[in-house]
C-alpha cells in the first residue's frame, strides 16, 4: 500500500491487517485523540468497496456501550478509510490463551450477548463473531468490533462474495457453511463456540484443514464439558445446536437463560460460603471455650495487678481486724455488715504488705493513726504486751 497521507490524521503505527483492510493507529489532529484508522486495501473491487462502506454505515447506525464507535468515514486520493474508536485493551484471544474463570466467561457472554441483541433489533447480523473481533477498552470493558461482513437486513444490501462461504471456519454456523439464509441465531452459534473456548481454553472442533473443521461444525455435536463445568452444558447446547430452530430464538432469549444461570451460581456460591462458615465455626468451638477461659484468667490477673498498684500509695481506712462493737460518731451501734467489712479490711491489711511496693507502717504509726481517728480500744489491740522475761525483770527490780 502506498504511503498514506489523509488530511486531518497523523499515522503513528501499524496495528494489524486482514483480508480486506489494514488498520493503523493515528492521531486525529482536530481533537488531538488517538483513533483506529481502517483503510481498504483493494479500492478497485466494487464489491469490496461496497462491503467496506457498508461496515461504516452499519456501525454509525448502532449506538451501544459495547459496540465500537465510528468517528468518520471518507475517501482521499484513492484511499477509502473509516476512523474508529481506538481500543488499547487487546482482544479476547489473548485472554482465552491466558485462561479465564467460568464466572468471567459468563459475564462476558452476557455483555456481548446484549450488544448483539441491540444490533439484531436493528436488523444487523454480524456473521463473524470470534475472539479476534471482541476487543477491550483500557478499563476492561469488552466491545464488539469488525462489522466488515455484517448483513443489514433493513438496507437489504446485495453484498456477497461470489457464492463462497463468508465467515471464519472455527466459528462458522452450519447454515453459513451451507450458504443458507442467516439471522440472529447465526451470531448466537458463533458466540456459543466462543463460550466453549472461554470455559475450556480450546476450540471444540479442531482439524488439520479448514474444510475438515467446517465438516465437524456441520455434523458433530458440541463436545461435553469437563465434570466441573457440566452446569453450563445445557446453555452451550442451546446456543450451538446444528439447526437454527433448535437454538435460542433470539439473543434476548439467550440473555434470559444466562441471567438465570448467573443468579443460580450466585445463590449456590452463597450457600457454599455459609456452609463453610458453619464448618469453620464448629471446628473452633472447643478452642473458643479455652480462649474465653484464658481471657477471664488474664482479666483477673490484671485486676489483681491494678489493686496492688493502688495499694502502694493508698491507705485503707481500717487496718485492724476489729471484732468488737463498732460505734459511729453519734454513739450508735453500727450494723453487723459494717463489722464484717471492718474484719475484711483488717484481713487485707495483714496480707497487703506482702504485695505492696513499700514497707508496712510500724506499730507506733498505726497506733498514732488509730488514736487520731478516735477509734476505740486502740491500746489493747495495737500495743503488744511485754514479753514474759521483761515482766519478770520488772518485778525483780520493784522488789529490790
Amino acid at each position: 500500500m502506498a504511503k498514506l497521507n489523509i488530511p486531518g490524521y497523523q499515522i503513528k503505527a501499524h496495528i494489524g491487517s486482514g483480508g480486506m483492510a489494514v488498520v493503523f493507529r493515528a492521531l486525529q489532529e482536530s481533537l488531538q485523540r488517538s483513533v483506529a484508522l481502517k483503510v481498504l486495501k483493494n479500492t478497485e473491487s466494487k464489491e469490496w468497496t461496497e462491503r467496506f462502506l457498508n461496515e461504516g454505515r452499519i456501525l454509525a447506525s448502532l449506538s451501544h456501550r459495547n459496540i465500537i464507535t465510528v468517528h468518520d468515514i471518507g475517501i482521499h486520493a484513492g484511499h477509502i478509510y473509516i476512523s474508529m474508536e481506538y481500543l488499547e485493551g487487546g482482544d479476547l484471544r489473548s485472554r482465552i490463551d491466558a485462561g479465564m474463570a467460568p464466572k468471567e466467561a459468563l459475564e462476558l457472554l452476557a455483555t456481548i450477548g446484549e450488544a448483539l441483541a441491540v444490533a439484531h433489533k436493528k436488523g444487523v447480523i454480524h456473521r463473524d463473531v470470534k475472539p479476534g473481533n471482541i476487543l477491550f477498552r483500557q478499563d476492561g470493558k469488552p466491545v464488539m468490533a469488525d462489522y466488515g461482513i455484517a448483513k443489514d437486513f433493513e438496507r437489504e444490501t446485495a453484498v456477497t462474495v461470489d457464492g463462497t462461504v463468508i465467515g471464519t471456519p472455527d466459528y462458522l454456523a452450519p447454515e453459513q457453511a451451507r450458504i443458507e439464509g442467516v439471522d440472529g441465531r447465526t451470531d448466537i452459534y458463533g458466540l456459543g463456540i466462543i463460550f466453549y473456548e472461554m470455559l475450556t481454553g480450546k476450540k471444540p472442533f479442531e482439524a488439520s484443514s479448514p474444510v475438515q473443521i467446517v465438516f465437524k461444525h456441520l455434523n458433530e455435536p458440541i463436545p461435553k464439558l469437563p465434570g466441573g463445568l457440566a452446569m453450563y452444558q445445557p446453555l452451550l447446547e442451546s446456543m450451538t445446536a446444528k439447526e437454527p430452530a433448535d437454538r435460542f430464538a433470539s439473543a434476548t432469549e439467550m440473555l434470559a437463560a444466562v441471567t438465570d444461570l448467573r443468579v443460580s451460581n450466585a445463590v449456590g456460591g452463597l450457600s457454599k460460603s455459609k456452609s463453610k462458615g458453619r464448618r469453620r465455626t464448629d471446628e473452633k468451638t472447643n478452642s473458643g471455650g479455652k480462649t474465653l477461659r484464658r481471657l477471664a484468667l488474664a482479666a483477673v490477673l490484671m485486676l489483681a495487678c491494678g489493686l496492688v498498684y493502688l495499694q502502694r500509695e493508698t491507705v485503707l481506712t481500717y487496718y485492724e481486724p476489729y471484732t468488737g462493737a463498732i460505734v459511729d460518731e453519734r454513739g450508735i451501734m453500727v450494723d453487723q455488715k459494717d463489722q464484717a467489712l471492718g474484719a475484711a479490711l483488717g484481713w487485707w491489711e495483714s496480707i497487703a504488705p506482702y504485695f505492696a511496693w513499700k514497707e508496712a507502717d510500724s506499730a507506733e504509726i498505726r497506733l498514732a493513726r488509730c488514736r487520731s481517728e478516735g477509734r476505740p480500744n486502740c491500746d489493747s489491740k495495737l500495743v503488744k504486751p511485754p514479753a514474759a522475761d521483761a515482766l519478770a525483770g520488772n518485778a525483780s527490780a520493784t522488789a529490790q
